[in-house]
């Protein structure tokens, strides 16, 4: 996708930019908040209606990837999601979906999404039940992508010698030692995608967009 190109080419030593490298990696964050959150809410639904195991696992499994994303930004709207999906259920009570989709879609402006971003579930059944209207105004705002980077030519590559720098690092490290960490938001979404590699995740926004409007 042009936007997550657009991160790859910030990170270049020929092309590097801060700005436009974190400007890049938010943007990506939010992309994958939206793959997630569309799942999640799929899966809620086809567990209400006709529960099944499997399936109550996988949307257990898309959701918990950004649920700590979604709690820096709105904690109840991750906690309801959380506890629809809890994975010790045999079962999904009447009235989850609608329930979880309004503490969702009271979320979206504090990610900087808007309900045109997530549409709606095409074979959702339940959605039009729902007593909440997704009226989120336009508030996503995707910068400019890249076409793809240059492959990296190996044979450029040259020896780089840390151990200078080795000694301040660990100086820095020393005098941090002890001192009380807080958890950012940034932090936690980046534990939250851990494992889950760029081009898989350019792949399943894709598959999404095809079952959602």
């Amino acid at each position: 996708m042009p936007q997550f190109n657009a991160g790859l080419h910030f990170v270049r030593n020929s092309t590097a930019n801060l700005t436009n490298a974190i400007r890049a990696r938010d943007t990506i964050y939010k992309l994958w908040a939206l793959t997630y959150i569309r799942a999640a809410l799929k899966y809620v639904e086809l567990s209400e209606t006709s529960y099944n195991g499997k399936v109550h696992a996988e949307g257990f499994a898309w959701y918990m990837a950004i649920d700590g994303f979604v709690a820096s930004y709105h904690a109840s709207a991750a906690k309801a999601m959380r506890d629809a999906l809890n994975i010790s259920k045999s079962s999904v009570p009447s009235g989850t979906f609608c329930a979880v989709r309004e503490q969702m879609l009271q979320a979206l402006p504090a990610m900087g999404l808007d309900c045109k971003a997530l549409g709606t579930f095409k074979d959702s059944t339940l959605t039009a039940s729902c007593p909440s209207v997704c009226n989120v105004s336009a508030t996503l705002q995707l910068p400019a992508g890249r076409s793809p980077a240059a492959a990296v030519n190996a044979g450029a590559s040259s020896k780089i010698d840390c151990s200078a720098a080795a000694g301040t690092a660990a100086a820095a490290a020393a005098a941090a030692a002890g001192a009380e960490s807080k958890q950012t938001s940034a932090m936690s979404a980046a534990v939250s995608f851990s494992g889950a590699s760029m081009p898989l995740m350019a792949v399943s926004l894709a598959a999404w967009a095809t079952v959602w409007s």
